[in-house]
């Protein structure tokens, strides 16, 4: 969809900044060069300051920083002190912007799933190195959600940022609860919505799975420590 724009001021800088999402109309003439989102010179206001790219860094309010606290704080209850907490860590950190972008733009992109799938892998070093063989659990779990969920956006079901995220869970699973509980929860939630989606508007409409994805992750992990008493 075309991207809003804000009225600007002579100097171009942006005014009318109220937070609300709000239609402006101004002629055709007024509207040249300030980025006249169609035909009728229509221009909107997306709150203080010029609507963000999908290129621009990503942007932690307080609220974002709380859940990913809270979120890792879960992990390390439940793995302990497990070199698969840096996979987690890294997850907890990246869960809200993706949650939120995936949502909006049905996208999550490899600048916040590629650091999450690395950590995965320093992880997995890790391990290896304090016990001299490599982490085989986690290696199956990254090996397996990836592969099942490969097939279905080779055939356009999803994208490929949902088969990246997948692994990176994967990577970041050193338990068997964890592993196995992760894509089940994710599948049962994302086939929830997807149902409600279709009573409501009919076949052709599309569902984010990144926020199942993570849903069924954390969600696992909760199972995870509520099973042994936290």
């Amino acid at each position: 969809m075309p991207v809003p724009f804000l009225a600007a001021s002579k100097t171009g800088k942006p005014v009318g900044c109220s937070g609300r999402v709000a239609s402006l109309r101004v002629a055709r003439g007024a509207a040249a060069g300030l980025g006249s989102s169609g035909p009728g010179g229509s221009v909107q206001e997306a709150g203080c300051g010029w609507p963000r790219s999908r290129r621009d860094p990503v942007h932690y309010g307080r609220r974002m920083i709380a859940i990913s606290i809270v979120l890792a704080a879960l992990a390390a209850l439940g793995f302990g002190a497990s070199p698969a907490l840096l996979a987690a860590f890294a997850i907890a950190a990246v869960t809200p912007p993706l949650f939120r972008t995936d949502v909006a733009e049905h996208r999550l992109p490899n600048r916040l799933v590629v650091p999450a799938l690395l950590a995965g892998v320093a992880g997995l070093g890790v391990g290896w190195l304090a016990t001299g063989s490599p982490p085989q659990l986690p290696l199956l779990a990254a090996a397996g959600y990836a592969g099942l969920l490969f097939p279905l956006a080779w055939f356009g079901g999803m994208g490929m940022g949902d088969v990246k995220l997948a692994a990176a869970l994967g990577l970041a699973a050193p338990i068997p609860t964890v592993a196995v509980l992760s894509p089940v929860l994710a599948f049962l939630l994302g086939g929830v919505a997807a149902a409600i989606q279709l009573i409501r508007r009919g076949r052709g409409g599309r569902i984010a799975f990144g926020p199942f994805l993570l849903s069924g992750y954390f969600g696992a992990i909760l199972i995870a420590c509520v099973a042994r008493g936290l």
